[in-house]
């Protein structure tokens, strides 16, 4: 299923934004965001790795992959311009926390 939100403003004043297995949520960019963590959520019961991915422009790219146990967060280092569309999804099962900043403290 797709959802759409305001990302940016759940990533840098709010509680971030939760990626859950099977969904996907896309948004064109209104203001620049910089994304600089992701998490495993607490759900994640599996060993196995999840892998976040964002699609920009049709093309996909995997951000990060975390595993629990070993690598249970990632720091990130990606700016999203204003009048990008983007969209971010997992591939594996649990939940991943994503936060950021404002790219202009950049």
């Amino acid at each position: 299923s797709e959802e759409t939100l305001s990302l940016r403003d759940r990533l840098i004043f709010g509680s971030g934004v939760t990626l859950d297995s099977g969904k996907r949520y896309t948004q064109t960019v209104e203001k620049s965001f910089h994304l600089s963590m992701a998490a495993l959520g607490f759900q994640n019961s599996s060993t196995s790795p999840v892998t976040v991915m964002a699609e920009v422009d049709k093309a996909q790219f995997a951000l990060c992959t975390l595993q629990p146990g070993k690598i249970p967060q990632q720091p990130l280092d990606y700016c999203f311009t204003e009048g990008e569309e983007i969209t971010f999804f997992m591939e594996g099962s649990g939940d991943v926390h994503l936060t950021g900043l404002p790219c202009s403290l950049f």
